[in-house]
């Protein structure tokens, strides 16, 4: 059983979207300027950094952005890949408007440190190189299709003797992240009647926009049931209220995680910094991977003591763990 989804205007939605890229210097960031290229990697990480361009011919893209009408969809995806990764997890992440791979930077280069494979797509008419526009949100409906798509080539590409990414990762022990509208296309992918893609083993949402739901798929209730979830949010988002994310938590069954994170806006715990890491990013990198861990490799403990740590600061934390 869902919970009903609030519906705002269009006006509401932009105004939030503009504030998400536009806003940098909003609480919890210190000021710190927003930094979209890739950041040089330490020469002890070793991480290997790869791109790729691939294209879905049986969809199109639609006349919603000039010059971008196509009879296909493509999309850029930048890997991030542990030197000597093997059947290890992959987790797939999805950028909000006017994002790109590169934002996740940091975020990426500290999961494949951890021995995780990250894959970050641009989408068509969302990504960075588009810009700001209406397009972006008319062609949401579209976006969880496109995390499909790249779902089964990773998974191509991973049983291709000729493929660099051979026997690199696992896609049986595939994660997705989605960042506001990226959250709201993976909300779209795991728990929607129009859209749903079992293939994730666990889900990871950020700074959820839910209106997005409504107003994209038409649809008013999530799906109670789905992959265990992770929601995180800012508790001094401008533009997209963390209690949105509070009340999906409430709307999904568990397994189900809510933190709330203090002194942080819509963007902060994810985007790359220009200098060091702040106290939300670094709080964001550490949840994902216990939460990863305990669904890959069923360690407990290491989530749940930093469940408990936070409960006991200011941070807002819920969770139910079967």
């Amino acid at each position: 059983m869902g919970a009903p989804i609030c519906r705002c205007a269009w006006l509401v939605i932009l105004l939030s979207l503009v504030l998400w890229s536009c806003d940098p210097k909003s609480p919890g960031t210190l000021g710190d300027a927003v930094n979209t290229d890739v950041p040089d990697l330490p020469a002890s990480a070793e991480i290997i950094l790869q791109e790729f361009t691939v294209t879905d011919s049986t969809r199109s893209t639609p006349p919603i952005v000039v010059d971008m009408a196509a009879d296909s969809r493509t999309f850029r995806v930048v890997m991030w890949l542990p030197p000597s990764s093997s059947n290890t997890p992959i987790m797939v992440l999805a950028h909000g408007v006017d994002g790109s791979p590169e934002w996740f930077g940091y975020f990426a280069q500290e999961m494949a440190s951890r021995g995780i494979v990250v894959a970050a797509v641009a989408f068509p008419l969302s990504n960075a190189q588009v810009g700001l526009s209406i397009g972006a949100l008319g062609d949401l409906e579209n976006q969880p299709g496109d995390l499909s798509f790249v779902f089964s080539w990773l998974e191509d590409e991973a049983q291709n003797p000729e493929s660099s990414l051979f026997e690199r990762y696992d896609t049986n022990q595939l994660i997705v992240l989605g960042h506001s509208m990226g959250a709201a296309t993976v909300l779209a992918l795991t728990r929607s009647i129009c859209c749903t893609d079992t293939t994730p083993i666990a889900s990871i949402l950020i700074s959820t926009p839910t209106y997005l739901m409504d107003i994209a798929f038409n649809e008013t209730e999530v799906l109670a049931d789905g992959p265990p979830t992770l929601l995180i949010h800012g508790l001094s988002d401008p533009g997209i209220p963390s209690s949105l994310s509070s009340d999906l938590y409430q709307a999904i069954s568990p397994p189900r995680i809510f933190v709330g994170l203090p002194d942080t806006d819509h963007t902060s715990m994810m985007v790359s910094p220009a200098d060091e890491p702040t106290t939300s990013q670094l709080v964001t990198v550490d949840l994902v991977d216990a939460f990863i861990q305990r669904q890959v490799h069923g360690v407990e403990s290491s989530l749940q003591e930093l469940l408990t740590e936070l409960q006991g600061s200011d941070y807002t934390v819920e969770y139910e763990l079967p």
